[in-house]
């Protein structure tokens, strides 16, 4: 019998399929190999998430931090001041 799966999936579907095969993986009654066909990845990625799970004791899902501030705390305060002000204050010969 087939069972039918989305061909993608959000990341929190991604998030909720991997907290299930840690449920999966610490009861410890089950092989990779069926952790894999029960939620429908391969054995190799089981086996990385049981790495995972041993390394950060956790498959929930991480967010990435982004690229650090280009301006510092008070260049962004002093951006804030000049927007506020409008762009004649800021030099600009008209409004556009």
């Amino acid at each position: 019998m087939r069972v039918w799966r989305p061909s993608t999936l959000t990341r929190d579907q991604l998030e909720e399929r991997r907290l299930y095969a840690q449920q999966l993986l610490a009861a410890g009654e089950v092989n990779a190999k069926e952790i894999a066909a029960s939620v429908g990845v391969s054995e190799s990625t089981v086996r990385t998430w049981k790495q995972r799970l041993r390394e950060r004791g956790s498959l929930q899902a991480t967010r990435a931090a982004g690229p650090s501030p280009r301006l510092r705390p008070e260049q962004r305060t002093q951006l804030g001041e000049i927007l506020r002000a409008g762009p004649l204050a800021a030099g600009y010969p008209d409004a556009r």
